[in-house]
């Protein structure tokens, strides 16, 4: 068996994430919760950057308020209390939802807009770079004109595509490719004796695509 060196195929641009800010407020306990919300409120107050924010700053503020004295009369754990501060809390958590929608709207990606609205942004995941799957190991399966092609495990890749081609490869060749989960797979219906090229390509997050070196081997 043979191989034969093939350049690799250049990734596509890989396009960054808008930059958003997290409305989530699940794990913030009351009075964290709290302090963030007054936070945003008193950013975004009278800051020309956001005029016109749905909803108002100050009906925000009046239920930041509500929520504030619910959370202080919770303090004796009385089951009525507690039970306004929850109401509270969930009111004031979907209209900071609402808030934020409006501020990102507005913002239109702009990062130094976003990081000014008091709301903390939601981290942008890197992109995990894809390795080369490496030499093609080519053997020929138990049946005749059956040719098994493998390659190690990509870490990140989520596709492996196994190509084959008729022809010493060239820049017009016609690769038949055949995608997958696994590192490993069974080409049939070859011709006994007929020299065959394989190459893989491993496909990762943005569609990275890497390409093996190409491999050959005569099928039996």
């Amino acid at each position: 068996m043979t191989t034969r060196a093939i350049a690799v195929k250049k990734n596509k641009p890989y396009n960054m994430r808008t930059p958003r800010i997290n409305l989530s407020f699940t794990y913030y306990t009351d009075a964290n919760f709290e302090a963030r919300a007054r936070v945003i409120t008193t950013c975004l107050d009278g800051d020309p950057d956001f005029p016109n924010l749905t909803p108002p700053i100050a009906t925000v503020k009046t239920m930041l308020d509500a929520y504030s004295a619910a959370l202080l009369a919770a303090a004796n754990r009385s089951r009525e209390n507690v039970a306004v501060k929850k109401a509270a809390r969930t009111a004031l958590q979907d209209i900071l939802r609402q808030l934020g929608m409006s501020v990102m709207a507005i913002a239109n990606g702009s990062l130094p807009l976003l990081a000014k609205s008091g709301f903390p942004l939601s981290k942008t995941p890197e992109r995990k770079h894809i390795g080369n799957p490496g030499a093609v190991k080519l053997v020929n399966g138990k049946s005749s004109g059956q040719l098994i092609s493998s390659v190690k495990k990509v870490d990140g890749a989520r596709s492996y595509v196994h190509e084959l081609a008729t022809e010493e490869p060239a820049e017009t060749t016609i690769w038949k490719g055949k995608s997958t989960s696994t590192v490993k797979y069974i080409f049939n219906g070859l011709t006994p004796g007929k020299k065959y090229w394989v190459r893989v390509s491993a496909t990762g997050s943005d569609n990275q695509t890497t390409y093996s070196p190409v491999a050959s081997i005569f099928v039996q």
